[in-house]
């Protein structure tokens, strides 16, 4: 049986964690995952990604630091957040691939109907399907 730890299940997500591992953590995962889908079952990554070079990581940090800009002023304290970008790109545990890196991995271990589901800036949701 291919069937791991997590069991079988018809839906899996994960929010916010996977990009604290490697590529090679990643595929290891996809694929535990992959595993233990039931036919059918989708799997869902709501995520930060890496982006495929420097101008396009450099506006999409700019958007991420003006949403929270925009955004600080609905804070009822007046606590700022205008921080977290460059605390996110200074930490060595955010270790952010590629879409089309991750997108590869859950199409080598044999899910379909891989995409992104949707993306703003350096935010992603992507994922994909077992096979019938």
């Amino acid at each position: 049986s291919n069937r791991t730890a997590l069991g079988e299940s018809h839906l899996i997500a994960s929010a916010l964690a996977i990009h604290h591992l490697t590529l090679a953590e990643k595929a290891h995962l996809f694929a535990a995952v992959a595993g233990a889908l039931v036919p059918g079952g989708a799997f869902a990554n709501i995520d930060v990604v890496l982006s495929p070079g420097s101008l396009l990581e450099d506006w999409y940090m700019h958007l991420w630091g003006e949403w929270i800009r925009q955004h600080d002023a609905q804070v009822a304290d007046g606590q700022s957040f205008q921080h977290i970008p460059m605390h996110y790109k200074q930490k060595q545990e955010n270790l952010p691939d590629t879409l089309q890196d991750q997108l590869a991995g859950l199409r080598k271990c044999g899910l379909e109907g891989v995409d992104v589901f949707f993306k703003s800036g350096v935010f992603a949701v992507y994922g994909g399907f077992r096979p019938q």
